[in-house]
Order: structure tokens, then sequence, then C-alpha cells
């Protein structure tokens, strides 16, 4: 398999990463009561709003259709995100064992699944 197919994979690894990281305050703030604040729920509560914020923009002819206009987007959300965290501080306390644990298992499975798509692409 060439490098290229791997640098492929972790460019595409990355984004959705930063689009589940920028959306993850707002997944925390919706899903405040579970043991992982949501978690598991970031990167799907990103790429249905990010999209859908780069949608809106372009039909209502705001901003145009580019990459850049997804990264205002992601960025929107972050900013969004931290505006509700910073109001919503009395809710809960950030419990970071078991984040951190999630944390590691979510990455541990995520990594071995693209890992099984990547190989079973390539036979």
């Amino acid at each position: 398999m060439p490098w290229s197919d791997f640098l492929f994979v972790f460019q595409w690894w990355g984004t959705l990463f930063l689009v589940g990281a920028a959306a993850y305050p707002i997944t925390r703030r919706l899903f405040h009561g579970w043991h992982d604040n949501g978690y598991l729920f970031t990167k799907a509560v990103g790429m249905a709003i990010v999209p859908f914020l780069v949608y809106l923009g372009a039909m209502l002819h705001v901003v145009p259709f580019t990459q850049g206009a997804v990264w205002g987007a992601i960025g929107m959300v972050f900013v969004t995100g931290v505006i509700l965290q910073k109001r919503a501080r009395n809710f809960d306390e950030f419990r970071k064992k078991s984040i951190a644990d999630t944390f590691i298992d979510r990455r541990a499975v995520f990594l071995c699944g693209s890992h099984i798509v990547v190989l079973g692409e390539s036979a």
C-alpha cells in the first residue's frame, strides 16, 4: 500500500477528530447526565452541525461553499460550545478519570476499526 494512502487515512482521522473536539462542549452540555458526558456522540453531533451550517450559509448566499466556510463552521461550533459550557458551570464538575478512561477506550476502538477497514480494502 502506498504511503499516500496512509497519509490520507491520518488526514481523514485528524479532521474527524477536530470536528469531534469542536463539538465536544455542545455534546457535553446535551448529555451532561451521562458518565462520559456524551463523548461517544461528539463526532456524530459535529458531523451533523458543521455541514448543516455550511449548507445554510451557502444556501442563503452568506458564504461561498469552500473549505474556508467549513473551517469557519468548525470554529463557530467550538465557540458556541465554549460559551454554552461557561454558562453551565453549575451543572456538573468535570470527572477527569472517567473522561480520560473513556477517551482512551474510544480512541483504541476507532484506531483498530480504521486499520481493519484500510487493510480490508487493500486486499
